[in-house]
């Protein structure tokens, strides 16, 4: 079976580096060369995908590795098959679409074991993330523990962060948490390249903590740093909640309204714009604004199958937006999980 064509190993070799454009660069001009289409490999592909995703340019990265997954089933290449099932089941629950994200979930498990030794591990993330989604910490903890790590991991400090994120929702101290990924930081700071995956994915945790931690005006400033460097898709409703927590509802709101303007496919940023739109409008007694906005980021987390995004906000701030609401206008899932958790 060909391997990937050389200018693949400089687009990988960039991307590793924080050289995102240079790496987008290569892969663009490689492309457009149609004249060597029959020779690209599902190998090829894949790490077009990554490229595009660490570019932000997430409906080209979607295209670019289902191109991969479907190549590689095709011809016969169990590993990247795997891999590439797995990367796209993390894409969608890291945006929110858990739907999807099962999907993709169940072909990484109908390869893995024809893959051979996994050396992203996407796919353990993806189920991770799930689990959490599914009000269940404990076993998403245990799922991040047991994934494998090696020389070629890209993606520990990830692993980890969410870790940390499962294991405060889980009951851990905060400051606690920030303590562990500042060494770990520390120990493995050559995966925190500019623009890279786990840049954005720690500094989103540090502000997830800070906030957490009642130190919003921390949470925002770190928040800032990952949306500065194109990051602002995966931290905005977060930054709409910490904004709205220090006391700035006129920045809260500016986030809310530009999650619903620009990120319509993110689940996971327009659920906690929503409950900051919900907020607003509650403390300016507009029940019926509170009402719609909540009732909309209740649908919004029943339709993909991610209720524990409704908890970002305090328990005692949910329960008043669902009784401004109604619990008849609830979903059912959502109903369970106020029944039980807040």
């Amino acid at each position: 079976m060909p391997g990937p064509l050389p200018s693949t190993s400089l687009a990988a070799a960039a991307r590793r580096a924080g050289r995102i454009s240079e790496a987008i660069g290569i892969v663009d001009a490689e492309t457009q060369r149609t004249e060597l289409m029959e020779g690209r490999t599902a190998a090829d592909y894949f790490e077009w995908g990554l490229c595009y995703e660490f570019a932000g340019l997430e409906s080209t990265s979607l295209g670019t590795l289902i191109t991969a997954f479907n190549l590689a089933t095709v011809s016969g290449d169990p590993r990247i098959a795997f891999e590439a099932a797995g990367q796209l089941a993390w894409l969608h629950a890291l945006c929110g679409r858990g739907r999807d994200a099962d999907l993709w979930l169940e072909r990484a498990k109908a390869r893995a074991a024809t893959a051979g030794p996994a050396r992203r591990g996407a796919d353990v993330l993806a189920e991770a993330l799930r689990a959490a989604d599914a009000l269940r910490p404990d076993l998403a903890v245990e799922l991040v523990i047991a994934r494998a790590t090696g020389a070629e991991d890209e993606l520990r400090l990830i692993a980890l962060a969410q870790s940390a994120v499962f294991r405060y929702s889980a009951g851990a101290a905060p400051d606690a948490l920030l303590d562990e990924l500042r060494q770990a930081e520390e120990a493995d700071g050559a995966l925190l390249v500019e623009y890279g995956e786990n840049l954005v994915v720690v500094r989103y945790t540090e502000g997830l903590l800070q906030l957490a931690a009642q130190r919003p005006a921390l949470a925002v400033e770190r928040l800032d740093g990952v949306a500065a460097r194109g990051g602002e898709p995966f931290v905005i409703g977060l930054r709409a909640l910490a904004h709205l927590a220090a006391g700035d509802a006129a920045a809260a709101l500016r986030d809310a309204d530009r999650a619903f303007a620009y990120y319509h496919q993110w689940p996971r940023i327009l659920i906690p714009a929503g409950l900051v739109k919900a907020l607003l409008a509650a403390e300016t007694g507009d029940r019926r604004g509170a009402a719609a906005a909540f009732v909309a980021a209740c649908r919004i987390a029943d339709e993909n199958a991610i209720p524990s995004a409704l908890l970002n906000v305090p328990p005692e701030a949910l329960r008043r937006l669902a009784a401004i609401a109604g619990a008849d206008e609830l979903p059912d899932s959502v109903r369970e999980m106020l029944r039980t958790t807040a």
